[in-house]
C-alpha cells in the first residue's frame, strides 16, 4: 500500500509539475492551461499510472492481477451502464445541494471549474477533451485506484475501510475542491462495483459513462 501511495504521489507531482511549468514557459491564460493540462494527462500522467500499475503488480497473474477479469458482456454493459447512470445522477444531486447550501449560507452561487474551463474550449480540443475524460482517465485511473490502492488497502484493512480510504484519496488527488464530495462518492461507488463483480471492465464503463454523461451537461450550461 505505502508503494501505491508513494507512485501515486509521483505521478500527480510530476503531473502538475509539467502543467504549470508548460503554462509558465507558455504563457498561458486559463484556456491555453487547460489545454495544456489535458494534454499531459494523456502523455504524462496516464502512462505514468499504467506503468506504475504494472509493475507494482508484476509476476501476480498478468492482466487478471490488474484487476481486468473477464466478465460475461451482457454483465459488463449492464453493471457499467447502471452505475456510471447512477454516479451521474448523485454528482448532480450533489452538486445542486452544494449550490442551494452556498446560497443560503453565503449568498452566491456554486460554480462549476469544469464548466468554466470547458466554455474556453473549442474544435479539436474537445475532442481531446473526450478522449482525456472518458476513454484515457476510465482506463487509467481504474487501473490504478480501484486495482492496485483499493486492492492493496482492502487486503490490510477490510472492504469497508479501504473504499472510504481509496475513495478519499481519488477525490484529493484531482485537486476540484468544489467537487471533493462528488468525486468521494465516485470513488465509493467504483470500488462497490470492482468488489462486487470482481472485474475493472464494468468499472471502466461506468467511470466513461459517467465522464460522458458529466461533459453533456457541463457542455450544455
Amino acid at each position: 500500500m505505502g508503494a501505491s501511495l508513494a507512485v501515486l504521489a509521483l505521478a500527480f507531482m510530476t503531473y502538475y509539475s509539467a502543467v504549470a511549468l508548460l503554462a509558465s514557459a507558455f504563457r498561458a491564460d486559463q484556456g491555453g492551461t487547460a489545454k495544456l493540462a489535458y494534454a499531459a494527462y494523456c502523455l504524462v500522467l496516464a502512462p505514468f499510472l499504467v506503468g506504475g500499475a504494472a509493475r507494482l503488480t508484476k509476476g501476480r497473474g498478468g492482466l487478471r492481477g490488474l484487476g481486468l477479469v473477464p466478465v460475461e458482456g451482457m454483465r459488463v454493459w449492464g453493471w457499467g451502464a447502471l452505475t456510471g447512470l447512477l454516479g451521474a445522477a448523485g454528482n448532480l444531486l450533489i452538486f445542486l445541494f452544494l449550490s442551494q447550501a452556498a446560497r443560503l449560507l453565503g449568498g452566491r452561487h456554486l460554480q462549476s471549474q469544469d464548466a468554466l474551463t470547458l466554455a474556453r474550449l473549442r474544435g479539436p480540443w474537445l475532442v481531446l477533451v473526450f478522449i482525456s475524460a472518458c476513454l484515457v482517465a476510465p482506463f487509467c485511473e481504474e487501473l490504478f485506484f480501484r486495482g492496485v490502492l483499493y486492492t492493496s488497502m482492502r487486503n490490510r484493512w477490510g472492504k469497508a475501510a479501504a473504499t472510504l480510504a481509496s475513495a478519499a484519496v481519488f477525490s484529493f488527488l484531482h485537486f476540484k475542491w468544489e467537487g471533493l464530495p462528488s468525486l468521494f462518492f465516485l470513488g465509493a461507488l467504483f470500488a462497490v462495483l470492482y468488489e462486487r463483480s470482481g472485474s475493472l471492465w464494468p468499472c471502466m464503463l461506468a467511470h466513461s459513462f459517467n465522464n460522458l454523461l458529466a461533459l453533456a451537461v457541463l457542455l450544455s450550461l
